[in-house]
């Protein structure tokens, strides 16, 4: 039997129940890996804050190293540098000599202001107030720090969107941060309080970190303990 161009173009068309079935079928595949494919964009933007994080960490070991133990200012109000103006020097390069900008986490808000000459990177990122100490003779050593591998030395901060979405350069929030005789125990949890120069909770509720050690983790917002932010309590 010979298929006439009307017969077969009615073999090849979809009838409208088919298609409504199709679409239905699209519609519940997407519905299922779009959360998948959210998880693991998220997973990607973790990792390569926690990539930033590290790199942080190597270049701040290295600071100390050539800086008799001490950690660069988080703040230099005579320059009016970051402590990325002090990191520069042993940070990677990218192909055209300059240095890589590891300062920003992909899961922030966009910055919407561009650096300025003199500070040339918008950060992410807010330095321990008193490991980067605006005054030498305030800064404590990396040798003194008791709790190394839990004392948070660099961490995601909370954006002003007041201002540009910047991050405060000092992680000096709560007050008591530098306080010699902090009223509080070792193991209670901080204010989750999310202002300007406190720790931001960027990561689904949890503050992304770098601590002294050099290791990286994220804390869930409400465990952040006071042993994680005094260097020299041991009590």
């Amino acid at each position: 039997m010979v298929l006439t161009n009307q017969n077969f173009r009615k073999k090849l068309a979809f009838s409208l129940i088919e298609l409504l079935i199709l679409t239905a079928i699209i519609g519940i595949l997407a519905a299922l890996l779009f959360p998948a494919a959210q998880s693991v964009l998220h997973q990607a933007k973790v990792a390569k804050c926690f990539s930033n994080l590290r790199q942080i960490g190597l270049a701040m070991r290295a600071y100390a190293e050539d800086k008799d133990g001490y950690f660069p200012p988080a703040w230099d109000p005579v320059i009016q540098r970051t402590y990325t103006t002090f990191l520069e020097p042993y940070m990677q390069l990218d192909s055209t000599g300059k240095t890589l900008n590891v300062y920003l986490s992909p899961l922030s808000q966009p910055v919407t202001k561009d650096p300025s000459p003199w500070e040339p990177f918008n950060i992410s990122y807010c330095m321990h107030n008193l490991l980067g100490a605006e005054n030498l003779n305030d800064r404590p050593k990396v040798m003194s720090v008791l709790r190394p591998a839990e004392t948070i030395l660099v961490c995601t901060g909370v954006q002003d969107p007041s201002n540009y979405m910047r991050v405060e350069a000092t992680l000096h929030k709560p007050d008591e941060l530098n306080w010699a005789a902090c009223p509080f125990s070792l193991d209670d949890a901080i204010p989750t309080t999310e202002t300007f120069g406190w720790p931001g909770y960027i990561n689904k509720g949890s503050v992304n970190c770098l601590f002294v050690a050099g290791n990286v983790g994220s804390i869930k917002k409400g465990e952040v303990k006071w042993r994680n932010l005094l260097p020299l309590r041991d009590n």
